[in-house]
């Protein structure tokens, strides 16, 4: 009788589709790191460029998932001068999200905990006093999609989280397009 009973409760629960499932999610788009260019000595400067994301994903079922993370900012860059600094934004976390969907529509928020990298590149006779420095920063994300295919989604997709060196916080964020394969 127990074996029924299971063999019953698989089934029903695979005929809801609540299942979980795995997905990759790939995406390309436009990074910008919010440098404070006060005092570097900077007269031209660009704080946005080309970034992107890759998520690993698994489906707990009702729209909720865990997800891990890694994100490329982009990266900002100033010149003058007596030289110049590139800075690069990068993170790697693990957090959630919540999917909705109406008919080919799909929606979704997600929350992570990133460690994120801040990385200064100088060049002439510009210094930094600490190049590189990581710290542990919430990644907040929203994206909007269309379902392609059963297993193949088109996402348009905002990340964004916060980034410190040498004691001064920036905000980095993210516009990306991609795609997003569920298995």
């Amino acid at each position: 009788m127990f074996k029924k009973s299971l063999i019953a409760t698989a089934l029903a629960v695979a005929a809801t589709g609540s299942f979980a499932q795995a997905y990759v999610q790939g995406a390309v788009g436009q990074g910008t790191v919010n440098a404070d260019w006060t005092g570097a000595g900077m007269t031209t400067t660009k704080n946005s460029s080309t970034g992107g994301k890759f998520v690993a994903g698994y489906g707990l079922g009702n729209g909720w998932s865990v997800e891990a993370n890694v994100i490329d900012y982009g990266k900002a860059v100033g010149s003058g001068s007596t030289g110049g600094l590139e800075i690069k934004a990068t993170g790697m976390g693990f957090g959630g999200a919540y999917t909705g969907a109406i008919d080919k529509l799909t929606w979704r928020v997600g929350l992570a905990m990133n460690q994120n990298k801040l990385s200064a590149s100088p060049s002439g006779t510009t210094t930094v006093s600490k190049p590189s420095e990581t710290s542990s920063q919430l990644n907040t994300d929203f994206g909007i999609g269309y379902r392609l295919t059963d297993n193949l989604t088109a996402i348009a997709g905002y990340d964004k989280s916060t980034v410190k060196m040498n004691s001064v916080s920036g905000g980095t964020s993210l516009v990306s397009v991609g795609l997003r394969a569920n298995f």
